[in-house]
């Protein structure tokens, strides 16, 4: 399976026509494949891989006299390449058990950064990021089934991974350049597991097991038992339970965190903190009805410990309210926070030409730092609601395609900015105390998609053109400070956004290889 794809953003933009945002150009480009090779009575092979480069750039407005504000003559960057390739090998030992390995390299590359022009057309950084990660990750386990109602697996995890992080920034206050984050090397992660699966009837499942994971950039680990029980009620609704323990690292990032002393030496204080643990609790119950039709309700919560807030008590900083980069301050192991919700789906699996899906989500997010209170957490927009369904005609050897898709959600949670402060300083001022008590109007977003498409006997074609956000609703990004005005203004996300494109699929044989070229 290979598939190629190239935007058509990228060429209008080469033609000065810019569909996202005025003055901003969007170039990508990614190719997958899978390679699957014949296998034999005891042994699977295959090979995969993806990769992808991505750049968005905003351009800064030629005309001096067009600069009303003083984002008018910023020049953003965000470059990001992928790449991953793997093989992947299952090995039948006998009729009870088997070996699976899967081996992988992952590189990851993000350059980020902000600029401005002065009336000189001289180009003066603000902000620069750099962060690159390359990564070796094999994950293997051993599987054994000893009768129809008991199976053991065994594994590991193991990933090396090779870091360079980079951020610094222009300080108005200061007058120079301060380095945020600043760290290279290397860093192993170790996560073996083993997990046993009983079925004590025909109706019952438990599945109980031990995983764990262990930094050693730090050396501190994690020890988490899971547990799952699904229960069969009739011939076709379920109902389940799971717990697990839960450890995660921090973003490697935020681990070179970096401060200046006094004295001029630097040090990190984040260099030694300890995995966020939680404990999570789900309860899930799954209807089947007029057999194309599946309900599910799903009740969760998560108890959070462990987590990494600002060392200075009278700070609402937590790491995970971060949206993009990495830690900011100095941090301590001694934050909690509580998520919990109610997820309910409707689905109509698609025959007679037709399907829809339906979920929503309400819930919240709080945290507690060291002062003791409790805060909404940055992504606590409270509810989310989708609707998609499709609607497909067809012909003798081909077929025509209606699809919607309609989002609604709470808006971003945010701290308001200190104008005066903001003024005195020349650069945003957060209310620290307010931390995400405002919100933004609720996000809302509907999606148009039309498309054709033709069989043949050896390819087939398509084409399609999505009308994304076709009310062209102005969405709020965030809030930022504009110091050539001193006022605030509004980020928008994407409005209006129509993409064409156009689809081949080549079968080499039938049940064989299959070839995808698109662009978009």
């Amino acid at each position: 399976l290979f598939n190629y794809r190239y935007s058509t953003l990228g060429i209008l933009g080469a033609m000065g026509v810019f569909v996202v945002d005025a003055n901003t150009n969007n170039t990508y480009q990614d190719l997958s494949f899978k390679i699957q090779f014949p296998n034999t009575k005891k042994a699977r092979i295959s090979i995969f891989g993806i990769g992808g480069m991505s750049t968005e750039e905003g351009l800064v407005k030629k005309d001096t006299a067009e600069w009303v504000e003083y984002v008018n003559r910023f020049k953003t960057t965000l470059k990001t390449n992928l790449a991953v390739m793997g093989v992947s090998w299952t090995q039948l030992l006998n009729e009870k058990s088997y070996l699976k390995t899967v081996l992988a390299g992952t590189y990851n590359d993000v350059v980020d950064g902000d600029d401005t022009l002065d009336y000189n057309y001289v180009l003066h950084p603000i902000r620069e990021t750099h962060f690159n990660n390359t990564r070796v990750a094999l994950h293997t386990y051993y599987n054994y089934k000893f009768s129809s109602r008991i199976s053991l697996r065994a594994g590991v995890h193991a990933d090396e991974n090779f870091y360079s992080f980079h951020e610094s920034k222009f300080v108005d206050s200061l007058n120079q350049t301060i380095v945020l984050i600043d760290g290279s090397g290397a860093t192993t992660t170790l996560q073996p597991y083993v997990q046993a699966k009983y079925r004590p009837t025909a109706t019952t499942t438990v599945v109980g097991g031990v995983h764990a994971t262990y930094l050693t950039l730090n050396n501190t680990y994690s020890i988490e038992p899971r547990l799952s029980i699904t229960q069969k009620v009739g011939a076709s609704s379920q109902i389940s339970f799971g717990y697990g323990l839960h450890g995660q690292y921090l973003p490697l990032g935020s681990y070179f965190t970096q401060f200046e002393c006094p004295d001029g030496s630097i040090y990190y204080p984040n260099k030694n903190l300890n995995m966020v643990q939680s404990h999570h609790f789900v309860l899930s119950y799954e209807l089947g009805f007029l057999r194309n039709y599946k309900f599910k309700i799903e009740p969760y919560f998560q108890y959070l410990y462990k987590l990494p807030v600002s060392a200075n008590p009278n700070s609402t900083y937590m790491v995970l309210n971060e949206r993009s980069g990495y830690a900011k301050d100095s941090l301590v192991n001694k934050g909690t926070g509580m998520n919990f919700g109610l997820d309910i789906s409707i689905q109509r699996y698609y025959a007679k030409h037709w399907f829809f899906v339906v979920n929503g989500s309400v819930f919240r997010s709080t945290y507690t730092p060291l002062n003791g209170k409790t805060y909404s957490g940055a992504y606590d927009s409270r509810f989310t609601c989708s609707v998609m369904g499709g609607y497909e005609i067809q012909f003798k050897n081909s077929a025509l395609e209606f699809g919607l898709r309609i989002g609604y959600a709470g808006g971003f949670r945010y701290t308001p900015i200190d104008l005066a402060a903001s003024t005195a300083a020349r650069q945003a001022v957060t209310i620290d105390s307010l931390a995400f008590t405002q919100t933004y109007p609720n996000y809302f977003r509907p999606d148009l998609r039309i498309a054709y498409r033709q069989n043949k006997p050896k390819y087939s074609w398509m084409i399609s053109f999505d009308l994304g956000n076709f009310v062209n609703r102005k969405n709020i990004l965030r809030q930022n400070y504009d110091k050539q005005h001193n006022e605030l203004v509004y980020k928008y996300q994407v409005g209006l956004l129509p993409v064409l494109a156009f689809q081949v699929d080549f079968y080499a044989s039938k049940g064989g290889i299959k070839n995808s070229i698109k662009g978009n």
